[in-house]
């Protein structure tokens, strides 16, 4: 098994992301002017006495965190369609302007998308797509919607911790509540950059075609 440059930051960003940030949140606690509890006096004595080893450790730590919030974060986006939530694939195919297709019309007709489209129409659409194209031509930008997805995962995380944390004050939580939504917008429009590259590329085959 090999993993590629883009593959692994894609892991590590938001993994390395997420623990900076609980031990920034687990620090600061209840407000900036407190002085660290036991626990935390504690807590940055290890760190100090084992400061070589922690440097070495937060790449894999990251890696594994980072890991863990992909696997969770992939079974998350397929709830969503599940639920109803319109996938970028029907977004896209439906000839939104921002995402504008050479030949929507010819694209919807060789993937067999009638009206009406349907999340389930559109995600064979694109699987079927993804089977006729290079991927090495899509690649990076599916890398990008990846990077993208986890990185809102992480702040999901944060966003929940910050709920059961009771000593945050309702500025903070909504800082990270608005930081969440936007995370999750540009996620959403990393996620129909990629499809639209997907379907592009598949239109490109068509025109091959004797």
């Amino acid at each position: 098994m090999s993993y590629r440059t883009q593959e692994i930051l894609r892991m590590i960003i938001p993994g390395l992301y997420l623990i900076a940030m609980v031990l920034i949140l687990f620090f600061i606690g209840g407000g900036w002017w407190r002085i660290a509890t036991p626990e935390q006096n504690t807590i940055i004595d290890v760190l100090k006495g084992a400061s070589n080893v922690v440097v070495l450790l937060l790449p894999f730590l990251g890696f594994v965190v980072g890991y863990i919030i992909e696997c969770i974060m992939s079974i998350c986006e397929r709830l969503l369609y599940w639920f109803g939530i319109p996938r970028p694939s029907k977004f896209v195919l439906k000839g939104c302007k921002m995402y504008v297709l050479d030949n929507t019309y010819r694209i919807r007709k060789e993937l067999g998308v009638g009206s009406p489209i349907t999340n389930d129409k559109a995600g064979k659409a694109l699987q079927k797509a993804k089977l006729a194209i290079q991927w090495q031509s899509v690649e990076t930008f599916h890398d990008s919607s990846i990077l993208a997805r986890n990185i809102m995962g992480s702040q999901l995380m944060l966003t929940i911790y910050t709920i059961y944390n009771n000593d945050w004050f309702p500025c903070e939580f909504w800082a990270m509540l608005i930081l969440l939504l936007l995370l999750s917008a540009y996620w959403y429009h990393k996620n129909c950059i990629y499809v639209k590259y997907v379907l592009n590329e598949y239109d490109k085959t068509l025109k091959s075609k004797p």
